[in-house]
């Protein structure tokens, strides 16, 4: 069967939608056929959300990391400046350069992650927050009580479908209406 995979390209920092046509993703699925069992949806995302930040963004947040830097070291907080400048070193980073893309797959054992397979079983329950164009996201929650929810863009693909495909092997948790905090922050920030 072919399905077809909306990859975006990144071209400079503006993505540009493109349409491929793959069977299953072949390269990458076709080994572990029986591991992955039927696929239903695949996709591609960027591993992370590059925001287009301005001029002021880098000046706010250059003077709000200097005076947390500053505060660190005048309370004798070494490591909290230390860490500071590693954040403040990966935001940098990120923002310079292209992000990988990440192979998704609903199927019906699981869901792919790229190289990753999370069974149906390690995961007690999904929802799908999609309130384009803010977000448009799958959650899943895991069985373990240390782990947070683990967020996975949507991009192309209809939420309708991926909701009444994971359904049929998941609970839906249809008390959670929005995003986590954590993700809000992000995105507003734009971290």
């Amino acid at each position: 069967l072919e399905r077809t995979i909306h990859i975006r390209k990144v071209t400079g920092s503006i993505p540009v939608p493109s349409t491929i046509h793959k069977t299953y993703m072949e390269e990458e699925l076709q080994p572990s056929q029986q591991i992955y069992g039927e696929i239903y949806h695949v996709w591609q995302i960027p591993e992370y959300h590059q925001h287009q930040r301005g001029r002021t963004w880098y000046i706010v947040a250059g003077i709000v990391f200097v005076f947390l830097i500053g505060y660190g070291i005048f309370t004798n907080n070494f490591l909290f400046s230390l860490l500071m400048l590693l954040f403040a070193g990966i935001i940098f980073m990120h923002s310079t350069r292209e992000p990988m893309y990440l192979n998704i797959g609903v199927s019906d054992k699981g869901v792919i992650l790229n190289e990753r397979f999370i069974t149906y079983d390690k995961i007690q329950s999904f929802w799908i927050i999609d309130e384009p164009p803010l977000t448009k996201n799958l959650f899943l929650k895991f069985d373990s009580a240390f782990s947070q929810p683990l967020s996975i863009h949507l991009a192309e693909q209809d939420a309708e479908e991926v909701r009444s495909t994971l359904t049929k092997f998941l609970e839906e948790d249809v008390t959670q209406k929005e995003e986590p905090l954590s993700d809000l922050l992000w995105r507003v920030l734009k971290l």
